[in-house]
C-alpha cells in the first residue's frame, strides 16, 4: 500500500510556449522585408543596412542631423492652426488638431529653425509627416512664409524639407492660398540672390509639390521618395490604365491614345491652339487685358502653352499699364505633361506678383468648373474674386474628399454660393451683370472716372479686340512627340 502518492502534472507542449521578446528592438524594412536590429538602423542614419531604404524620420531628427552638433534654435513657435470652416468629418477638425498636437508634441506640421551647417548660418523649415500627413494649412503656410522672410531679411540660405500629402482639405481654399503666398516670397529670394534648396522626402505630393517643393535653386530627393501631384490611384482611375512601376520618361504619355493625337483633335474641335486665349481691348473705354480659359480644350487643363500664355498676358498688362482679368474654367494641371505642367503654377503666381507690384488690378472670374492646380494658383489670387452662380470651385473633387474623410460633404460644399458665405470669394455675379461689374471694379481699383460712351450695343463677346498671344508660338503642345 502506497502511503504518499505524488500527482504528476502533464508537461506543457513546447509549441504552446511563447517566446517573449521586448518590443521595439527590431524593425522590418518596407523595401527588402528584412528584420533588422533597430540600433543598427539608427547607427546608419535610419537607412536600411541591407538595401539602403530610407526610413521616414521626424522633423526634429532631421534638424538634429543637419545642424552642426545637432544644435539649433526653434523659431516661430507660437503660430497655431484654427478652424475657419468649422469643418467636421468623422470628428471635428478642432478635435483632430488636438489629438495630433498631443501625439507629436507639435502645434502643426512644420518646424522652423536657425543654426549653423558647416559653420554657415542657415534657415530650415522641416515638415512633420506624422502630423496629419504633413498637410499644409494656414498655419503651416504662414510658418514656411516666415522662414522665407527670415532668410530674406538675414540673407541666410533657406532649406525646406518637404514631407507632405498636400494641401489640408479641412481648410478649403485657405490652404490653397498658402501655395501662392509662399511661391511669391520665394521669387523675392531668387531676385535677392539668396540660395533656396528644396529637399524632397517620402512622400512629397499634392499642393506642396505644386508650389515651393519644386521651386528650389537645387531640388534634392532622397532615394525612392514618392514625389508627384495626384496619387497613382487617381491617375489610373482617370486614364483607365495601370501605371508602370517606374516611368522611364514621364513625357511619353499615352492612355488609350497618344497625347499628340489628343491635342490635334482638341485643336480641330475648338479652333484653338491651346486652352487659353488672350485679348487686349477696351472695357467701357479703358484698356484691359483679358485671359479666357476654354474648358472644351482638354477640360481647360493647364499645360506649358497655357501657362506661358497666362504669363505673357500678365506681362502685357504690365506693359500696357492695364488691368488683367482672367476667366478660369479648368479641371487643373494637365497630367500628360507631368511635372512640367505643375511648374506653370508657381510661374503664373510670380507673374501675378509682378503685376501687383505695378499696382494694376488683377480680377479673377471663377466659372464652372474651376478646380485642381488652377484653383491652387492664379485662380485664387485676385484682388477681387468673382464667381458665376452655381460654379463648382475647389481643389480635389467631392468624390475624392468623401472617400478620404469617409463622410458626406455638406450640401453645395464647393459651389460659388457656399464659398461666398464662408468668405472664400467676394461676390457671385450673374452673367448679365458681369460686364458692367468688371468695368466698375476696374475704374474703382485704378481710380479712373467713368467714360461717357454712346448708347449703342456692345460688340459680340466672341470677337476679340486683338489677339496677342497665339498659343502655337508659345510652347510645344506635345513635347515628347
Amino acid at each position: 500500500m502506497t502511503w504518499f502518492k505524488k500527482e504528476k502534472q502533464p508537461k506543457q507542449p513546447v509549441q504552446d510556449k511563447k517566446l517573449r521578446v521586448p518590443g521595439g528592438l527590431w524593425v522590418k524594412c518596407d523595401n527588402c522585408k528584412e528584420i533588422i536590429y533597430k540600433k543598427e538602423v539608427l547607427r546608419n542614419s535610419n537607412v536600411c543596412p541591407k538595401c539602403g531604404y530610407h526610413f521616414r524620420i521626424s522633423a526634429r531628427e532631421r534638424l538634429a542631423g543637419l545642424f552642426d552638433n545637432g544644435i539649433y534654435e526653434e523659431v516661430d513657435r507660437n503660430i497655431l492652426p484654427t478652424d475657419p470652416l468649422s469643418f467636421k468629418d468623422t470628428k471635428p477638425y478642432k478635435d483632430r488638431l488636438k489629438i495630433y498636437q498631443e501625439e507629436t508634441g507639435l502645434k502643426d506640421a512644420v518646424i522652423n529653425a536657425v543654426g549653423l551647417i558647416g559653420g554657415m548660418p542657415c534657415v530650415i523649415a522641416a515638415m512633420e509627416y506624422s502630423f496629419m500627413g504633413g498637410s499644409m494649412g494656414s498655419a503651416v503656410g504662414e510658418k514656411v512664409a516666415r522662414a522665407c522672410e527670415r532668410s530674406l531679411i538675414d540673407r541666410r540660405p533657406l532649406i525646406i524639407i518637404s514631407a507632405s500629402g498636400g494641401a489640408r482639405m479641412q481648410e478649403g481654399a485657405l490652404s490653397l492660398m498658402q501655395m501662392a503666398k509662399i511661391s511669391s516670397l520665394l521669387s523675392k529670394l531668387h531676385e535677392a540672390g539668396i540660395v533656396y534648396i528644396s529637399i524632397l522626402t517620402d512622400p512629397t505630393t499634392g499642393g506642396v509639390t505644386a508650389s515651393y517643393a519644386m521651386l528650389g535653386d537645387l531640388n534634392i530627393a532622397e532615394p525612392k521618395a514618392l514625389i508627384g501631384f495626384a496619387g497613382p490611384r487617381v491617375i489610373e482611375q482617370t486614364i483607365r490604365q495601370t501605371l508602370p512601376e517606374v516611368t522611364a520618361d514621364p513625357l511619353k504619355f499615352r492612355d488609350e491614345r497618344r497625347y499628340a493625337d489628343r491635342i490635334k483633335d482638341a485643336r480641330a474641335r475648338t479652333g484653338l491652339n491651346d486652352a487659353i486665349k488672350i485679348g487686349y481691348g477696351k472695357l467701357e473705354g479703358a484698356g484691359t487685358v483679358i485671359a479666357v480659359q476654354d474648358f472644351d480644350f482638354m477640360g481647360g487643363s493647364l499645360g506649358m502653352a497655357a501657362g506661358e500664355a497666362i504669363v505673357r498676358g500678365l506681362e502685357l498688362a504690365v506693359e500696357k499699364k492695364a488691368p488683367f482679368i482672367v476667366f478660369a474654367a479648368s479641371g487643373g494641371a494637365r497630367m500628360q505633361e507631368g511635372i512640367l505642367s505643375l511648374m506653370q503654377m508657381p510661374r503664373t503666381i510670380v507673374g501675378v506678383q509682378m503685376l501687383r507690384e505695378t499696382k494694376q488690378p488683377y480680377i479673377v472670374v471663377l466659372t464652372n468648373p474651376t478646380t485642381g492646380g488652377v484653383t491652387a494658383s492664379y485662380a485664387m489670387l485676385g484682388d477681387v474674386q468673382i464667381a458665376e452662380p452655381g460654379a463648382l470651385i475647389g481643389f480635389a473633387g467631392a468624390r475624392v474628399i468623401e472617400q478620404t474623410i469617409r463622410e458626406k460633404l455638406p450640401e453645395g460644399f464647393q459651389r460659388a454660393e457656399y464659398l461666398k458665405d464662408h468668405g472664400m470669394i467676394d461676390m457671385v455675379v450673374h452673367r448679365h451683370d458681369l460686364r458692367p461689374t468688371l468695368a466698375r471694379l476696374c475704374r474703382l481699383l485704378t481710380r479712373t472716372p467713368a467714360v461717357e460712351t454712346a448708347s449703342k450695343p456692345a460688340p459680340p463677346i466672341a470677337v476679340p479686340a486683338e489677339i496677342i498671344v497665339p498659343a502655337a508660338d508659345v510652347a510645344p503642345a506635345a513635347p515628347h512627340a
